[in-house]
């Protein structure tokens, strides 16, 4: 349970971060921005402490799903908060950033990526689980 509020803390700071940054806010964006690497600077003493405590073996097999787990929960929850950090409206898709260009060729309705965002986010946090 550590590990999977730990990655969405450092999820939300980031794009809280970036938001607040592009918005012109450049002291509390790089704040986030830091503490977001901090925060992700301290994943591998939360996973060694499972590890240590569990005597897990398999460590390539839990970075794996970690790894997984992340860029799911990143994916469902990246940017709504950038979104809402902006002040722009929650289903807002850009068309400057290649992953704003990429998704926009789908075309699909807000409650569309809403749907495959739960679906990620709760895929990121069995993975998250699997991992410790």
């Amino acid at each position: 349970m550590i590990l999977i509020i730990t990655v969405i803390v450092a999820i939300l700071l980031g794009a809280a971060g970036d938001g607040l940054y592009d918005d012109g806010k450049k002291f509390w964006g790089k704040l986030l921005k830091d503490l977001e690497v901090l925060v992700l600077l301290a994943f591998p003493l939360v996973l060694s402490y499972y590890w240590l405590r569990e005597m897990r073996i398999d460590i390539v097999g839990a970075y794996f799903y970690f790894f997984g787990g992340y860029v799911c929960v990143r994916f469902a929850l990246f940017s709504y908060m950038y979104n809402l950090s902006r002040g722009l409206t929650f289903d807002f898709i850009g068309s400057t950033g290649w992953f704003d260009r990429f998704i926009s060729k789908f075309g699909a309705p807000w409650h569309g990526w809403l749907f495959a965002k739960v679906i990620f986010l709760a895929a990121g946090i069995s993975m998250l689980t699997r991992a410790i």
